[in-house]
């Protein structure tokens, strides 16, 4: 005897199957998923997407396990629409079709072509060129009793990768004059975030413990780098920065930047050559904003910019943030200049 309709299992369609497989390996991104000449979005997406992005929410049919909220916009003009995305804070995937539907045996081929997050894009509709996007990650540990950070940033459109290491009561300020677009922290360190975010309007993004490990960081680091002792970059006794710099390319590893030959060096930030201004200082000083209405215009950086080029811009922006400690380096700066 048949069994009747109401006792069938709902079943969701083939395409619909494989959209869910993807998204469970994507869960806390976005997921556009390429159908014909649109992005689609799905399910709880599809409503976060409607909302962030004013378009229409509509409902698509999911074979026996009825309609799905459905949200999407043409592939043409999906730069602007992943722009809107990540300047609000999220993070997105993009699912492709890898295969020519009409040569396509089944189901359309479909993979993760792009990962588009605050941290990591190259579209011209995100940045700004005359100031660094920074992708950082803290990794916290304890010299003696007392409570450090380590820090590694890294800017994937100029390859600029640094880190350093720091009391945990200089995290904060250190960061602000960052201003990081995305900070990777460990699992294990959610109370950071809490207290980080408080006072910061940045995306965190949380990683798997086994992430911020010494041996896990020494392993991607030397084989990123290609060489048995990263001695020779001025690194090896930073644990706290190495720890996060390689969290930092694991991350743009699993986030399918293909190759990273372009980081071909890490550097570190000497504290004892530059000051890190509290952003009380910076903002009664008004260095990068003013105290009017927190823009640009009127600023000590607006006032003195001169630079021809956006990495003048950025290279001057940083030398304001962070003032050299000095007499021999301010003269030898200011003889250069003149």
């Amino acid at each position: 005897m048949a069994k009747s309709a109401q006792g069938r299992k709902k079943e969701p369609t083939p395409m619909m199957r494989q959209y869910l497989e993807v998204k469970e390996r994507y869960p806390e991104y976005v997921l556009l998923f390429r159908v014909g000449d649109f992005y689609e979005t799905f399910l709880d997406d599809a409503v976060t997407v409607s909302a962030a992005l004013n378009i229409v929410l509509t409902k698509r049919s999911n074979g026996s396990a009825g309609e799905i909220p459905l949200a999407g916009f043409p592939h043409h003009a999906s730069e602007g629409y992943i722009a809107k995305l990540v300047t609000k804070g999220f993070k997105v995937a993009v699912c492709d079709q890898v295969e020519d539907p009409a040569l396509a045996k089944g189901i359309v081929k479909r993979e993760i072509t792009d990962i588009v997050t605050p941290g990591i894009t190259y579209s011209d509709k995100i940045l700004d060129d005359r100031h660094n996007n920074y992708l950082c990650a803290v990794a916290p540990f304890k010299r003696g009793r007392e409570p450090f950070a380590g820090v590694a940033f890294v800017d994937v459109t100029t390859a600029e990768f640094r880190m350093t290491e720091l009391p945990m009561a200089e995290l904060k300020d250190f960061l602000q004059s960052l201003h990081p677009s995305e900070i990777l922290i460990s699992s294990r360190d959610k109370e950071l975030r809490e207290s980080l975010g408080r006072s910061m309007n940045t995306l965190f993004t949380v990683l798997d413990e086994w992430m911020f490990t010494a041996e896990q960081a020494s392993r991607v680091l030397e084989n990123h780098f290609k060489t048995h002792s990263l001695k020779g970059f001025g690194i090896d006794g930073v644990e706290g920065g190495r720890i996060a710099a390689g969290a930092i390319l694991q991350y743009l590893e699993e986030a399918k930047q293909g190759s990273l030959k372009y980081l071909v060096r890490i550097g570190l930030v000497e504290s004892a050559e530059t000051m890190t201004l509290d952003i009380q200082t910076r903002r009664n000083l008004e260095i990068i904003s003013s105290m009017q209405d927190g823009s640009l215009n009127g600023s000590l950086l607006e006032v003195i910019d001169r630079t021809k080029n956006p990495m003048g811009a950025r290279l001057l922006r940083r030398w304001l943030l962070h003032p050299l400690r000095k007499l021999e380096a301010v003269v030898q700066r200011h003889d250069a200049v003149e």
